[in-house]
Protein backbone atom coordinates (compact mmCIF):
# COMPACT_ATOMS: atom_id res chain seq x y z
CA UNK A 1 0.00 0.00 0.00
CA UNK A 2 1.43 3.36 -0.99
CA UNK A 3 1.52 6.35 1.33
CA UNK A 4 -1.16 8.00 -0.80
CA UNK A 5 -3.44 4.99 -0.39
CA UNK A 6 -2.79 4.95 3.35
CA UNK A 7 -3.71 8.62 3.61
CA UNK A 8 -6.91 8.11 1.63
CA UNK A 9 -7.92 5.19 3.82
CA UNK A 10 -7.21 7.05 7.05
CA UNK A 11 -9.02 10.11 5.73
CA UNK A 12 -12.11 8.03 4.96
CA UNK A 13 -12.04 6.63 8.50
CA UNK A 14 -11.84 10.06 10.15
CA UNK A 15 -14.57 11.43 7.89
CA UNK A 16 -16.84 8.52 8.77
CA UNK A 17 -16.32 9.02 12.52
CA UNK A 18 -16.83 12.79 12.53
CA UNK A 19 -20.66 12.71 12.12
CA UNK A 20 -20.86 10.10 14.86
CA UNK A 21 -18.93 12.31 17.27
CA UNK A 22 -21.04 15.31 16.27
CA UNK A 23 -24.23 13.35 16.90
CA UNK A 24 -23.01 12.17 20.28
CA UNK A 25 -22.05 15.74 21.16
CA UNK A 26 -25.59 16.91 20.42
CA UNK A 27 -27.04 14.08 22.53
CA UNK A 28 -24.69 14.59 25.50
CA UNK A 29 -26.38 15.30 28.79
CA UNK A 30 -23.40 15.88 31.06
CA UNK A 31 -20.66 18.47 30.86
CA UNK A 32 -17.99 15.76 30.92
CA UNK A 33 -19.54 14.00 27.93
CA UNK A 34 -19.92 17.26 26.04
CA UNK A 35 -16.28 18.11 26.65
CA UNK A 36 -15.16 14.66 25.55
CA UNK A 37 -17.16 14.69 22.32
CA UNK A 38 -16.29 18.32 21.60
CA UNK A 39 -12.63 17.37 21.90
CA UNK A 40 -13.13 14.43 19.53
CA UNK A 41 -14.99 16.62 16.99
CA UNK A 42 -12.23 19.22 17.07
CA UNK A 43 -9.47 16.61 16.93
CA UNK A 44 -11.17 14.83 14.02
CA UNK A 45 -11.46 18.07 12.05
CA UNK A 46 -7.80 18.88 12.69
CA UNK A 47 -6.74 15.38 11.67
CA UNK A 48 -8.83 15.55 8.48
CA UNK A 49 -7.24 18.88 7.55
CA UNK A 50 -3.74 17.53 8.19
CA UNK A 51 -4.37 14.40 6.14
CA UNK A 52 -5.89 16.37 3.28
CA UNK A 53 -2.89 18.72 3.27
CA UNK A 54 -0.42 15.84 3.21
CA UNK A 55 -2.39 14.08 0.48
CA UNK A 56 -2.49 17.26 -1.60
CA UNK A 57 1.25 17.68 -1.12
CA UNK A 58 1.87 14.13 -2.35
CA UNK A 59 -0.38 14.66 -5.37
CA UNK A 60 1.43 17.84 -6.39
CA UNK A 61 4.90 16.30 -5.99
Amino acid sequence: MTRQEQLKSELEDWKSWLPIYEGRLNESRTVANREQYLHMVEFSKERIQALEAELQQLKSA
